[in-house]
């Protein structure tokens, strides 16, 4: 799967990292659209999420702090939240079909807020002032 010329930011690690986040939710959608209620799918998922979160974040603050990101506390608490959010989720979590849906809408809000509005910034200000 390819990554939307919308979704790009220019940052080679920070691409490749979006599309595996997009190829995970695509999954996701097209199971639920199939009406295939997928527990494995759902599980891999939840397990893709938690590395995701670990390595993409990491990776961003790494960035920020190096760099001196001047948007690094609202990025930080965004990633925050995200945290927070997911945490709560999968410690509620049993798998069903209605928690699969919420967990593709939470992604899709997510990737389209985030990916689209504050990681474009912190990609803007390192390609233009960091010169990565």
């Amino acid at each position: 799967m390819v990554l939307d010329e919308d979704y790009k930011n220019g940052i080679i690690w920070q691409d490749i990292q979006h599309q595996r986040l997009l190829s995970t939710i695509k999954s996701l959608a097209n199971s639920a659209v199939a009406g295939r209620s997928d527990k494995e799918l759902f599980y891999k998922t939840i397990y893709f999420l938690k590395e995701y979160i670990s390595c993409h974040f990491a990776t961003e603050e790494l960035y920020m702090t190096k760099y001196g990101y001047p948007g690094i506390k609202n990025h930080l608490e965004e990633h925050h939240l995200f945290i927070e959010d997911f945490k709560k989720f999968i410690s509620q979590s049993i798998y069903s079909a209605k928690e699969s849906a919420t967990l593709l809408n939470s992604l899709n809000v997510w990737f389209v807020n985030h990916i689209k509005g504050t990681d474009r910034q912190l990609a803007k200000f390192l390609l233009d002032r960091a010169k990565i």
